[in-house]
């Protein structure tokens, strides 16, 4: 009798332990995350190859002649690679319910610069008229050129709208992605900060 008390006692505190616990928690499901859209920025950047032709016009006269002076007129013909991108640093998100509101700038060039292995002599195209190049008018034509070429990747509207779609699109595909993964049907809101704003 004794051992079957002991018995009854051991699996109803066996019963009791098992039903304390409760039922088991169900796993957080996975929500937007900031981090995650800053990476994404940080991956969604769009490289361009750009050709261009840079004018190289020195004013001065170096060149006399009895009345006459020349002075050094030569182009410069070289490829650049341009990086446009968004600023993830700048990038903030929001989560209100099933809105996820994305704040972020306009896209930018990130990085630009001149191939130096598409320059050669071949590259420099002296004015017939002009007075003798140097080695130094080289240079500092190249400098010109690397200075004028993110002005020129800027004014490339088509381009710019290209990196900040491309950008969006990939924020996008994250949200969706964690929507169809969680069963909850997210609502994306794109907000931009002017430039006037981060100045």
């Amino acid at each position: 009798m004794k051992k079957q008390s002991v018995a009854a006692a051991c699996v109803t505190a066996l019963l009791l332990l098992t039903t304390a616990c409760g039922k088991a928690e169900e796993p957080a499901l996975p929500l937007p995350q900031e981090e995650q859209v800053k990476t994404i920025c940080q991956l969604a950047v769009l490289e361009c190859e750009y050709h261009n032709l840079a004018k190289y016009q020195d004013g001065q006269k170096v060149e006399r002649f009895l009345w006459m002076t020349k002075g050094k007129r030569f182009w410069v013909e070289y490829s650049a690679t341009a990086v446009l991108g968004i600023d993830a640093d700048q990038v903030s998100m929001e989560l209100q319910g099933d809105v996820v509101s994305i704040t972020l700038p306009r896209a930018r060039v990130l990085n630009c610069k001149v191939n130096g292995d598409s320059l050669s002599k071949d590259s420099y195209i002296v004015d017939k008229d002009s007075a003798p190049v140097t080695a130094q008018d080289e240079v500092a034509a190249f400098q010109d050129a690397q200075d004028g070429l993110q002005k020129t990747v800027e004014a490339d509207n088509n381009m710019m709208n290209l990196a900040q779609k491309r950008a969006e699109e990939l924020m996008r595909n994250y949200v969706n992605s964690l929507a169809k993964a969680t069963g909850t049907e997210y609502q994306v809101e794109f907000h931009y900060i002017e430039e006037d704003e981060t100045a």
